[in-house]
C-alpha cells in the first residue's frame, strides 16, 4: 500500500511524493519513495499555467497505475487552486483568469509514459520545443 505525502517547493511548485514502508533488519519501519510528480504553477500575461515536470515511477512499481494516480494527483491540485480563485470571487468564472489546460512534455522514446498519457486524455500538441543552454563556467 502506497502512501502519500507532498512538499511544496515555493508557492507555485508541489511535489507530490508516494512512498512504501519497508522493515528494516531491526524490525523499525522506513518510508522508501517510490514515485514522484512537480506541478509547476506560473502566471503570464495571459493568465495561470500549469505543468507536470519529473514524473518518475520506480522501476519495481511500474504497471500499478502509479503514474496515473500522481498525474490524477496533480490534476486535483490544479483543479482546486482554479475552484478556489473562482470561489473568492477573484474572477468572474474559472475560465477567466486563461486556465484550460496542464502541460507535460515526454520524448517519444519513452514509449510507456506516452502511452500513459494518451490512456488519460492527454494529447499531443503541434508545436516545437526549444532550449537554449547557457554556459556556467563549472565544468
Amino acid at each position: 500500500r502506497n502512501h502519500w505525502h507532498h512538499l511544496t517547493l515555493s508557492g507555485e511548485q508541489r511535489v507530490f511524493c508516494a512512498t512504501r514502508f519497508s522493515t528494516r533488519p531491526d524490525g523499525s519501519r522506513l518510508a522508501v519513495p517510490v514515485g514522484l510528480v512537480t506541478l509547476c504553477r506560473f502566471n503570464t500575461a495571459l493568465g495561470m499555467k500549469f505543468h507536470v515536470e519529473d514524473l518518475v515511477v520506480d522501476r519495481t512499481c511500474r504497471g500499478q497505475n502509479l503514474g496515473k494516480r500522481l498525474l490524477a494527483r496533480c490534476e486535483k491540485e490544479a483543479e482546486s487552486v482554479l475552484v478556489g480563485l473562482g470561489s473568492r470571487g477573484e474572477c468572474g468564472a474559472i475560465t477567466d483568469i486563461g486556465i484550460h489546460s496542464i502541460n507535460l512534455t515526454s520524448h517519444p522514446s519513452r514509449v510507456a509514459a506516452n502511452k500513459l498519457y494518451a490512456n488519460v486524455g492527454y494529447n499531443t500538441r503541434e508545436t516545437n520545443v526549444y532550449c537554449k543552454r547557457f554556459a556556467t563556467g563549472f565544468s
